[in-house]
Protein backbone atom coordinates (compact mmCIF):
# COMPACT_ATOMS: atom_id res chain seq x y z
CA UNK A 1 0.00 0.00 0.00
CA UNK A 2 1.28 3.36 -1.02
CA UNK A 3 -1.56 5.68 0.57
CA UNK A 4 -3.92 6.37 3.05
CA UNK A 5 -6.26 6.69 0.01
CA UNK A 6 -5.57 3.26 -1.20
CA UNK A 7 -6.31 1.69 2.34
CA UNK A 8 -9.45 3.17 2.76
CA UNK A 9 -9.98 2.00 -0.80
CA UNK A 10 -9.20 -1.52 0.01
CA UNK A 11 -11.27 -1.34 3.46
CA UNK A 12 -14.45 0.05 1.56
CA UNK A 13 -14.04 -3.04 -0.71
CA UNK A 14 -13.61 -5.41 1.48
CA UNK A 15 -16.64 -4.16 3.42
CA UNK A 16 -18.75 -3.85 0.24
CA UNK A 17 -17.82 -7.36 -0.32
CA UNK A 18 -18.66 -8.57 3.13
CA UNK A 19 -22.24 -6.62 3.19
CA UNK A 20 -23.02 -8.94 0.19
CA UNK A 21 -21.79 -11.57 1.56
CA UNK A 22 -24.70 -11.20 4.11
CA UNK A 23 -21.50 -10.86 6.66
CA UNK A 24 -21.50 -8.14 9.19
CA UNK A 25 -18.60 -5.48 8.09
CA UNK A 26 -17.94 -3.99 11.66
CA UNK A 27 -16.51 -7.48 12.27
CA UNK A 28 -13.82 -6.95 10.42
CA UNK A 29 -10.60 -5.38 12.31
CA UNK A 30 -7.82 -3.54 9.53
CA UNK A 31 -4.18 -3.17 10.40
CA UNK A 32 -2.16 -0.92 7.96
CA UNK A 33 1.69 -2.11 7.39
CA UNK A 34 3.68 1.01 6.77
CA UNK A 35 6.42 0.47 4.22
CA UNK A 36 9.79 2.38 4.73
CA UNK A 37 9.47 6.36 6.36
CA UNK A 38 5.28 5.44 6.10
CA UNK A 39 3.14 6.39 9.10
CA UNK A 40 5.99 7.58 11.40
CA UNK A 41 3.69 11.34 12.48
CA UNK A 42 0.66 11.63 14.98
CA UNK A 43 -1.28 12.94 11.16
CA UNK A 44 -0.18 10.14 9.45
CA UNK A 45 -1.64 7.80 11.79
CA UNK A 46 -4.93 9.63 12.65
CA UNK A 47 -5.44 9.71 8.71
CA UNK A 48 -5.22 5.52 8.45
CA UNK A 49 -7.14 5.63 11.39
CA UNK A 50 -9.72 7.29 9.93
CA UNK A 51 -9.82 5.37 6.75
CA UNK A 52 -10.31 2.24 8.60
CA UNK A 53 -7.77 1.05 10.87
CA UNK A 54 -7.59 -1.02 13.96
CA UNK A 55 -3.53 -0.62 14.61
CA UNK A 56 -0.79 0.25 12.46
CA UNK A 57 2.64 -1.60 11.99
CA UNK A 58 5.61 0.95 11.18
CA UNK A 59 8.59 -0.11 9.40
CA UNK A 60 11.74 0.31 11.32
CA UNK A 61 14.87 1.41 9.77
CA UNK A 62 17.36 0.28 12.42
CA UNK A 63 18.71 -2.86 13.05
CA UNK A 64 21.03 -2.57 16.06
CA UNK A 65 19.64 -2.65 19.56
CA UNK A 66 20.61 0.89 19.95
CA UNK A 67 19.41 2.30 16.92
CA UNK A 68 16.39 0.13 17.13
CA UNK A 69 15.64 1.71 21.20
CA UNK A 70 16.65 5.62 19.54
CA UNK A 71 14.67 5.02 16.42
CA UNK A 72 11.58 3.93 18.84
CA UNK A 73 11.86 7.45 20.95
CA UNK A 74 11.67 9.15 17.61
CA UNK A 75 8.94 7.83 17.00
CA UNK A 76 6.93 7.54 20.27
CA UNK A 77 7.56 11.43 20.09
CA UNK A 78 6.16 12.48 17.17
CA UNK A 79 2.82 9.90 17.79
CA UNK A 80 2.45 10.22 21.63
CA UNK A 81 0.59 12.83 23.17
Amino acid sequence: MTDVEEFARGVNEIRALAQAAERDPAQFDFTAFGLDGQWRTKADIAAVERAGAGRVVIWLRETKLAGILSELDDIASQVMD
